[in-house]
């Protein structure tokens, strides 16, 4: 009877249900142990359900724990998790791939401007562009505030190069409508290639390091052009 009770309460719910009332009806009706069979065998389809929406709950929770609410993907508590395992991957079969880091350009005058509502329309905006960029074995995350990363897996330096240039493109080149307002999206990124080498925390902060130096090389390109155009300026007047 134990072996039995085991086997239904790994069943489907159903199935399990239908079983419950088979065994109980099978019971002769004037076995004394009928009733106390049948409650045991409630109770293991109780404990069953019970089970069950436990383990819904710390589904629920290991989401929350893991993923970014306002855009729905990873948070950096995730991405660390997924890049631990896939640098682990990479040390045991020699696999190589690159991180993308990602920070937004004069975010902060977009929150100030027109709300905090019009920043998270805009961050959420650029998790959709990159979900849209990658592959299914890839990894995006929000690691907090602007700063978004890429994980682009198994892949060569001209793969992840060439995804990096459609990604940038794609961000600049695209906007937010917000009540009325069409808000431009401006990103600056920095790509780091990884192989069996690579620790995480070292991979992490060579990308961010690339990204300031491309940041740092846009805002000199703006300078200068604003220089140019004074120029022009002053020498037509």
């Amino acid at each position: 009877m134990n072996n039995e009770v085991l086997t239904m309460v790994n069943k489907p719910d159903q199935q399990l249900f239908n079983q419950i009332l088979q065994l109980a009806d099978a019971l002769p009706h004037n076995f004394p142990q009928q009733k106390m069979v049948a409650q045991a065998l409630e109770a293991a389809a109780s404990l069953q359900q019970l089970l069950r929406e436990q383990a819904d709950h710390i589904n629920h929770l290991s989401r929350i724990a893991t993923y970014d609410q306002l855009t729905g993907i990873l948070n950096r508590r995730g991405f660390d998790h997924e890049l631990q395992h896939v640098l682990e991957r990479a040390r045991r079969h020699g696999e190589s791939g690159a991180i993308i880091y990602i920070d937004l350009d004069h975010f902060k005058p977009i929150n100030d401007h027109y709300g905090h509502a019009a920043g998270d329309a805009v961050l959420s905006k650029v998790a959709n562009i990159m979900e849209g960029s990658v592959r299914g074995t890839d990894y995006v995350a929000r690691l907090g505030g602007d700063e978004f990363v890429v994980l682009l897996v198994n892949a060569n330096r001209e793969q992840a190069s060439n995804r990096a240039q459609l990604l940038e493109q794609k961000l600049n080149q695209s906007q937010t409508s917000w009540m009325g307002h069409d808000i431009p999206i401006s990103a600056s990124m920095g790509v780091q290639f990884y192989d069996a080498d690579h620790c995480e925390k070292d991979l992490l902060e060579q990308a961010d390091q690339a990204m300031y130096i491309e940041k740092q090389k846009r805002h000199q390109e703006v300078v200068s052009l604003d220089g140019f155009r004074r120029q022009r300026k002053t020498a037509v007047a």
